[in-house]
C-alpha cells in the first residue's frame, strides 16, 4: 500500500523540480532576447561601447572593434536572471496547485 503523504511530497518535488528548470529555460531565453535586441541598439547607434541592462542589471558588455561588436557576458547577474525567474514561477506553480486543489475539495 502506497503512503499517501509521500505521494503528496513526491507531486511536489516534482512540480517545484518541473518549475526550477522551466524557469532556467525562461531566464536563458530571456536573456537571449535581451542580447539581442542589445544588439539591435548597438548598431541602431554606434556607441564604442554599451552595457546590456535588464531592469538595471547589467547582462552583457557590447565593445566595438571596427565596424562589428563583441560581447562580454557578465555570468553573475544572468544566472540571477535564471534564479529569479525560477523562483517566481515556481510561486505561481504552487499558488496554482492550491487553488485548483480547493476548488475540487469544494465539490
Amino acid at each position: 500500500m502506497k503512503n499517501t503523504c509521500h505521494g503528496l511530497m513526491s507531486q511536489q518535488v516534482n512540480r517545484l523540480s518541473f518549475a526550477i528548470i522551466a524557469g532556467i529555460v525562461m531566464g536563458v531565453a530571456l536573456c537571449a532576447v535581451v542580447i539581442s535586441f542589445g544588439y539591435h541598439h548597438a548598431y541602431s547607434a554606434l556607441p564604442a561601447s554599451y552595457d546590456v541592462r535588464l531592469l538595471g542589471l547589467p547582462l552583457y558588455h557590447l565593445t566595438r572593434v571596427g565596424e562589428t561588436y563583441t560581447g562580454v557576458p557578465v555570468p553573475r547577474n544572468m544566472v540571477f536572471v535564471g534564479i529569479l525567474c525560477s523562483l517566481v514561477l515556481a510561486v505561481l506553480v504552487e499558488t496554482w496547485w492550491r487553488r485548483q486543489e480547493s476548488r475540487h475539495g469544494d465539490r
